[in-house]
């Protein structure tokens, strides 16, 4: 009888110890991750950004609209006024800035035919917000542009394209989890899975302890949106979409992304997957621009440094799109 009380004792002490120390991990990650997000996305310093003003003829319709926390989001509608439009594009841009990091993208879509909405997440670029919250509020604030386009009366009448990159990527994917829009096409590039699978992945061995507190981060701040995932939104869409990832992507790995939305989307004939050989993160740039920017970041950590020794970036260079993979994408969307 006291074996058997001192057994039960010991083993509620265990499970105890285990809900404590889970609680302070939890708690610790939740810490961890704010100070990792808890900042604005506003570009790098050293780097210089076109605008519409670059590109001749490219015009840039101011627009706003309210986030989920009433944040005031920030963008423009590009188009060219000697082109009928074909429909609306909806641009979604990567981490690390706002969507005039994809300027010369969004302008080369204008002119391949279509309306291109692009506009900065809350806390990025020219939107309100003291930070960037975590990606998975990236959802939240696609709703919001989704609705906004289904109010206006000239969008609202066009075909709606999603088109992003990386983070955009994601939210692009996901924008078929987001059922009471419509939504026409997808063209994801380097898009990843989830928030969880993408930060527990950055490492060169992935870190498996870190999932399930990544999740309850992103479950805590932006409930059922969190439990969206690309993976699901492929399986069982109508909607056509197209994936292009890079086979030497470190950011956004293959056997996290591209490998996982091949075999969910396998019975899906509305989805085409592609992994280029060859293609890093950016997969949308020349090969030269890669390795540009790849020396760039070597020798002078372009990105987060000053210190260039009197050397000229060639911005143009840096930029420089892959024409063919451009004109696969429009062709996918016409």
């Amino acid at each position: 009888m006291i074996l058997l009380l001192i057994l039960t004792i010991t083993g509620l002490s265990i499970m105890v110890l285990a809900l404590i120390s889970s609680f302070f991990i939890f708690f610790g990650v939740v810490f961890t991750l704010d100070k990792t997000l808890d900042h604005r996305c506003d570009g790098y310093p050293y780097i210089h950004y076109f605008s519409a003003e670059d590109f001749l003829g490219l015009q840039a319709r101011p627009i706003s609209f309210k986030s989920r926390e009433n944040k005031t989001l920030y963008g423009f509608v590009y188009s060219y006024n000697n082109i009928k439009p074909k429909g609306l594009i909806i641009f979604l841009h990567g981490i690390g800035s706002g969507h005039l990091a994809y300027i010369k993208l969004i302008a080369r879509l204008a002119r391949g035919g279509y309306l291109v909405l692009a506009y900065d997440y809350t806390g990025c670029g020219l939107s309100e917000g003291n930070s960037m919250l975590n990606m998975v509020h990236g959802i939240s604030d696609l709703n919001c542009a989704l609705t906004y386009v289904e109010n206006d009366e000239l969008l609202k009448t066009m075909p709606h394209y999603v088109v992003g990159h990386s983070w955009g990527g994601f939210l692009a994917l996901n924008s078929l989890n987001l059922k009471k829009h419509r939504v026409d096409k997808v063209v994801s590039l380097a898009g990843f899975n989830t928030q969880t699978s993408v930060v527990s992945s950055l490492k060169k061995k992935r870190d498996y302890i870190l999932m399930p507190f990544a999740f309850l981060h992103a479950f805590f701040h932006n409930g059922k949106y969190a439990l969206y995932s690309s993976k699901k939104a492929l399986k069982n869409t109508k909607a056509k979409v197209l994936y292009i990832g890079g086979s030497e992507d470190k950011t956004v790995k293959r056997k996290y992304a591209g490998d996982i939305f091949l075999k969910a989307s396998k019975k899906n004939p509305n989805v085409k997957i592609e992994i280029m050989d060859g293609k890093q993160h950016n997969c949308y740039l020349t090969a030269r621009a890669q390795e540009y920017q790849t020396f760039l970041i070597k020798k002078y950590n372009v990105f987060h440094s000053s210190i260039l020794d009197g050397y000229k970036v060639d911005f143009d260079l840096m930029t420089e799109l892959d024409e063919d993979l451009i004109q696969r994408i429009i062709s996918f969307i016409n």
